[in-house]
């Protein structure tokens, strides 16, 4: 304040104070006087401390940049609340925690950090209309790892199974996107979606670059992209690849055999058996043979091969010949990669028809029965059901009579680990008798009874047209000697009894010039 006249001490007192008293202003005194200065609204912004010089890249600034926002005569504007934003004047890529808002006028970083490749760069500070400021140039160097970046994208198309064309080659960069060269951290790749799976996934880098050899995708037929990662640094997605159809690398049941089934019968269920690539793909082009097996070396599988048509095989009329139990099939084609089925349970299977063969028996003889057919290693036995002949008995497989007529039989052949048991249906075996055979003579030479080698294999011949129930007469000849005529006769007989025991009557005559035996049957 200045004022035009000195004053006494009370009137200083008073100015002092700030007030001017009405009796001062009558008493003709003149003032003129001025306020303190206020700032005018920022319209420039003034770094008042610059950021530090050198910087990793991605790592706060150790001296982070205070500006301030000024009127025209470079007053600081106190009142002012507005946002600063820091960005990279020129090159690099980005700056982080790079706004802030003023402070009584001042802006006040903390935490700015510079993301760029290595190099210098400076700051440009702006606040909207207001006027900006460039800071002094500061030396970015590479940061710490902070992520991936794909130099070389996989291939765009590729069979599944096989290994990509051009491998991927995937960098450990910093924010700024600085290779790391000190980095050897393994690199892992996945499917982003879908897929079956993938081979040779993990590099270790080299000098901060991971090379990838014999990376392979198995998955169906479609469009895909891979994740590498490295945690914990922010992983990178592949460009799409097209995986088509590969090569055939393993066989699939898409239908299943029946869970249970008869030993020998056909499968209710037949098996159908794709031949797919890695990814699951049936291979269509593929027309080779599927061969089933059991799981249990004594058995056997009918029917068990298939011819794959388009690539599905599918099984007509298998059948599993095994003793009850559980089993599983294994489906082969090499050198695909087999398949199981799920468990199949074996039941007692049905025997083929059992047949009685022997259906003529001889009156005086026993009959062995004998059969055809059935399955399996169960015992055979028999049994009389009916007949007209007398005494038909069976112990065994020994048929007997005791005259004769029919005997009608039944055949029985009891299961085992795999058949269930069999019965004929009853079969008539018919008895009859012989018919007899002519008489047998015997020739002698002078007074001898021993029979010669050729007379002994007569007898024997005639013993095979006899039974048990045969009736024989056999009489010798001597002439004028009653005693070589018994002989001869007795011989025969004893040779003959001595093959089969039947009845007979000797006679013996002297009375006529034969020198001989004859053997007659006389009944059957």
């Amino acid at each position: 304040m200045k004022v035009n006249k000195i004053l006494g001490g009370a009137a200083r007192r008073t100015l002092v104070r700030g007030v001017v008293s009405s009796a001062l202003l009558a008493s003709g005194f003149l003032f003129s006087y001025a306020t303190a200065a206020s700032a005018a609204p920022a319209t420039q912004l003034i770094i008042t401390q610059q950021p530090s010089t050198t910087a990793a890249s991605g790592a706060a600034l150790a001296q982070q940049p205070i500006v301030e926002l000024r009127d025209g005569g470079n007053t600081l504007d106190g009142s002012n609340t507005s946002t600063v934003t820091a960005t990279i004047t020129s090159g690099g890529v980005s700056v982080s925690s790079n706004t802030v808002a003023a402070v009584g006028g001042v802006a006040t970083f903390s935490g700015l950090a510079l993301n760029a490749l290595a190099g210098s760069y400076t700051l440009t500070f702006t606040d909207g209309s207001l006027t900006s400021a460039v800071s002094t140039s500061i030396s970015v160097s590479a940061g710490s790892a902070s992520k991936l970046a794909i130099t070389t994208q996989p291939s765009a198309t590729v069979a599944s199974g096989a290994a990509l064309a051009q491998q991927p080659v995937v960098k450990v960069e910093d924010s700024g996107g600085n290779v790391i060269a000190s980095n050897t951290s393994t690199v892992t790749v996945s499917f982003t979606s879908g897929g079956v799976s993938l081979s040779n996934v993990s590099v270790a880098a080299v000098a901060g670059v991971a090379t990838f050899s014999g990376l392979t995708l198995s998955a169906l037929v479609g469009s895909y992209t891979l994740t590498f990662t490295d945690t914990p640094l922010a992983s990178t997605v592949s460009t799409s690849i097209a995986v088509t159809v590969g090569a055939a690398t393993h066989l699939a049941i898409t239908t299943q055999p029946s869970v249970g089934v008869a030993s020998g019968a056909a499968l209710a269920q037949q098996p159908v058996v794709k031949v797919e690539d890695s990814g699951g793909n049936v291979v269509t082009s593929n027309s080779s043979t599927v061969t089933a097996t059991i799981t249990s070396s004594t058995s056997t599988v009918a029917h068990n091969t298939a011819t794959a048509v388009s690539g599905v095989a599918t099984f007509i009329g298998l059948a599993l010949n095994a003793p009850i139990g559980v089993y599983t099939l294994t489906f082969t084609d090499s050198p695909l990669t087999s398949a199981v089925s799920n468990s199949i349970t074996v039941t007692a299977g049905t025997q083929g028809a059992l047949i009685v063969t022997s259906i003529v028996g001889t009156y005086g003889r026993t009959l062995t029965l004998t059969t055809s057919g059935g399955s399996g290693t169960g015992a055979v036995s028999y049994a009389v059901v009916n007949g007209t002949a007398t005494g038909c008995t069976v112990t065994g497989a020994s048929l007997t009579f005791t005259s004769p007529g029919t005997c009608i039989v039944t055949a029985t052949k009891a299961g085992d680990t795999t058949y269930g048991a069999a019965t004929s249906t009853p079969t008539t075996v018919t008895i009859s008798k012989l018919p007899r055979p002519p008489v047998l003579t015997l020739g002698f030479a002078g007074t001898s009874h021993l029979l010669s080698a050729g007379e002994k294999h007569a007898i024997v011949a005639l013993s095979r047209k006899l039974t048990v129930k045969s009736f024989v007469t056999i009489t010798g000849y001597a002439p004028g000697n009653f005693a070589v005529a018994k002989s001869r006769a007795i011989a025969a007989s004893n040779y003959l009894r001595s093959r089969i025991n039947v009845h007979v009557t000797l006679h013996w005559l002297k009375n006529v010039a034969l020198r001989a035996v004859k053997i007659a049957t006389t009944a059957q």
